[in-house]
């Protein structure tokens, strides 16, 4: 099963990240399609959409509470731009009867229809699927299950309908295993992990951070990230790699908490925002039971002297600024 992920980021880039990265471990890293892991540089953006929608057996239109609502400098509803890059990947889908689900994420509902244009009206008729923070896992269960009932495309000139039933046939035993298992041992980041710290060539930083960030979730789960240190060093001229040390501690009275990368929206260097281009755990377990805790290091590439301010994006959570200059 080949997925598509059309999602605005100002909207969802997190969940849909989170989303990209359950999915990758579920049915594989390379049937998920999320344009900003998958594209390599310099290919043609419309062009590498339009081969992957030709190639994808169902998009997730993940929404967001300010999908319908994002607007362009100049004020107008990005949706009812014809050349919305957002419009276009659904408006294409469903022109060409690709399953389209609709994912709600962060509180969103499905918009009204008078609200769309008019090639988008038919996405508020598809079955929506509710992903939440608070039952994460489980909805995105919910979610493949509800890809399964979904017609099959006419594609036995890629993949045999026999190919496509085993692989379904994998997908349920793999999932069945995950929701049988309460503490599974997997990652659920699909980034190369991070260079071990061993002090060549870095920079260490001075934390300046006095108190951890606290994450409340919608089950009444709470968690604390604290930034332990961090250590830059010059990949090439005008370009660093950031490496964080953090910790993730339970803080609620029983629930577990996944400690993955997607809890990690971005990393900013003096207030320009850079994505996650590493992740691993290092102490701990990936799912901390209550009151337990568990270290990872996380990266990223930049390109920001990061001589200045670092601040660390939480998804969801506040923001966390943990260290200036050393």
């Amino acid at each position: 099963m080949r997925l598509f992920l059309s999602y605005r980021r100002a909207d969802s880039a997190g969940h849909t990240g989170r989303l990209s990265d359950a999915l990758a471990v579920r049915v594989g890293a390379d049937h998920v399609f999320q344009d900003v892991e998958t594209m390599t540089a310099g290919v043609d953006f419309v062009a590498s959409i339009a081969a992957a929608l030709d190639e994808c057996d169902a998009v997730l239109a993940v929404i967001g509470p300010t999908w319908s609502t994002a607007a362009t400098p100049d004020g107008s509803l990005r949706l009812h731009d014809p050349d919305d890059v957002v419009r276009k990947e659904l408006a294409t889908a469903l022109r060409r009867d690709i399953p389209v689900v609709p994912v709600l994420v962060g509180g969103a509902s499905l918009p009204n229809p008078e609200a769309l244009p008019e090639d988008l009206r038919s996405l508020v008729r598809r079955q929506a699927v509710s992903v939440r923070d608070g039952s994460w896992q489980r909805d995105v269960d919910a979610l493949l299950t509800s890809l399964a009932s979904e017609p099959r495309r006419r594609i036995g000139r890629r993949r045999s309908i026999i190919a496509l039933a085993v692989l379904l046939t994998a997908v349920a035993v793999v999932v069945a295993a995950l929701a049988a298992r309460q503490h599974p041992t997997h990652t659920s980041s699909s980034l190369p992990v991070c260079p071990t710290i061993d002090g060549s060539g870095m920079v260490a930083r001075q934390n300046v951070l006095d108190r951890p960030a606290t994450v409340p979730l919608d089950d009444g789960t709470t968690y604390e990230i604290t930034v332990l240190n961090a250590y830059t060093r010059v990949t090439r001229t005008g370009h660093w790699q950031l490496l964080i040390r953090s910790r993730l501690t339970n803080r609620s009275a029983s629930n577990d908490v996944t400690h993955a990368s997607y809890q990690y929206a971005a990393i900013a260097v003096a207030g320009t925002p850079y994505k996650l281009s590493c992740f691993g755990i290092t102490a701990g377990q990936t799912d901390v039971l209550a009151g337990l805790n568990s270290e990872a290091v996380l990266g990223a590439d930049i390109t920001n002297d990061p001589a200045g301010e670092l601040t660390l994006l939480l998804d969801p959570g506040p923001q966390l600024t943990f260290a200036q200059a050393s």
